[in-house]
């Protein structure tokens, strides 16, 4: 992490009428470094990392406009095929860990549905589908796949799902992106079935490879305004969730995909020289599947059937 300086240091009470932490409501905190030049700020009190100020809408919407053009020739239709696979069956693991817990089948949201990958794994196991998402390319490619009716096009602010629809509801690498934390919790409890199951995978701001790269840690981005731990997702849930799992999440990944995303998104030239060799790689290597942790953590919670505290939930690390 950035050393900051004596005066990044000062914790912020002037914003205290202003803004207050989404997790805890304390209103203290500190600057501890930046990404790309936007302030990197701790809440003294949970330790839940955020961009302050956030980076306009402007900007948000300049980032998500070509947000899945990562992996070049997107528009081959063998490309989108082997980039399907791999993120399927990465989601396929994550629908085994739901019906671990006795979730099989039934109404199903994801919340940044992107290009569908997550509901097509979803389908083939019998839930009924629905996704939401905000990127051009993929809400176009989402409905393709599933329809107007199913993938709705903005935010959950302005849909119209029923109360109460879903049995799930999933956050896979979406709710670092989330701007209103307080207000994407309400709209989960509105939609949620009583006892329906939230999974979440996010990145992990006390992992290993955090500690160890500081702010060249990769998932340190523009668009990610909130950054978890462990403890500051377990407070996030508290009173309304029973906290049934809290690992490393795994991802199976291919290291041409990987070349890709580094040459695209890489923040310095070490990663993008990287992304160079591996995209370079012949296909019999650099298409293959590897299962790999990138310091993300996966949740699965159950939606208490009255209000609970912490201390009740069991969680699995």
């Amino acid at each position: 992490m950035m050393c900051p300086t004596s005066a990044e240091s000062t914790i912020a009470n002037s914003a205290s009428s202003v803004w207050g932490c989404p997790v805890c409501g304390d209103a203290r905190h500190q600057r501890i470094g930046s990404v790309q030049h936007h302030p990197l700020h701790v809440c003294v009190a949970c330790r839940l990392q955020f961009l302050h100020p956030q980076p306009t809408p402007t900007e948000l919407a300049a980032i998500y406009r070509d947000y899945y053009q990562a992996w070049g020739k997107l528009d081959e239709p063998a490309v989108q095929a082997q980039v399907s696979a791999m993120k399927q069956q990465t989601f396929h693991g994550y629908l085994d860990i739901l019906e671990h817990y006795g979730t099989k089948g039934g109404s199903l949201l994801d919340i940044g549905c992107a290009t569908g990958d997550f509901l097509l794994a979803a389908r083939q196991r019998g839930f009924a589908v629905h996704g939401v998402e905000i990127s051009p390319e993929g809400i176009r490619r989402s409905r393709m796949l599933f329809g107007s009716a199913h993938i709705h096009a903005g935010s959950l602010d302005d849909t119209a799902f029923a109360d109460h629809l879903f049995d799930i509801i999933i956050l896979s690498d979406v709710l670092e992106h989330i701007s209103d934390l307080k207000g994407l919790r309400r709209h989960i409890l509105r939609l949620m079935q009583p006892r329906g199951m939230l999974l979440v995978v996010t990145p992990d701001a006390g992992s290993l490879s955090c500690r160890l790269m500081g702010t060249r840690w990769p998932h340190y981005k523009p668009e990610h305004l909130f950054y978890f731990q462990r403890g500051t997702i377990r407070a996030w849930l508290q009173d309304s969730f029973q906290l049934l799992v809290c690992q490393r999440a795994v991802k199976t990944l291919t290291p041409i995909y990987c070349g890709q995303v580094l040459k695209q998104y890489g923040q310095f030239p070490l990663a993008r020289m990287t992304g160079r060799f591996f995209s370079s790689l012949p296909d019999f290597l650099g298409n293959r599947h590897v299962a790999v942790s990138l310091g993300e953590m996966l949740v699965v919670a159950k939606r208490a059937s009255a209000p609970l505290g912490l201390e009740h939930s069991q969680p699995q690390t």
